[in-house]
């Protein structure tokens, strides 16, 4: 249990990670048609918003002392993020080159 100084950043934190999930899965379903033009842009923001929430749930769940699950959660959140990041940066150098 954390100190009870350090409670309100967890408290925030977990408030900032609620606030974007819901905005992801608000995109995801009421611009899910719109999205569908720039499929890998729009799914690499979902993705950058709702990820967390898995993320730090699972991490709560299983036991961090077998790395092999460790690895797979580290991998199957991280690297996507990574690979989301560079679909929107490729995004949005094809959108500044048009300008």
């Amino acid at each position: 249990m954390p100190s009870a100084s350090l409670l309100p950043f967890f408290i925030f934190l977990a408030i900032v990670e609620s606030l974007a999930f819901g905005i992801g899965m608000s995109l995801l379903i009421d611009y899910w048609e719109a999205g569908k033009k720039d499929q890998f842009a729009f799914l690499a923001i979902v993705w950058l918003l709702i990820s967390w929430w898995p993320h730090d749930n699972l991490h709560r769940v299983i036991d961090e002392s077998n790395y092999v699950h460790l690895l797979f959660i580290e991998y199957g959140f991280h690297v996507t993020l990574i690979i989301a990041g560079f679909v929107l940066a490729r995004y949005v150098i094809k959108e500044w080159a048009k300008k």
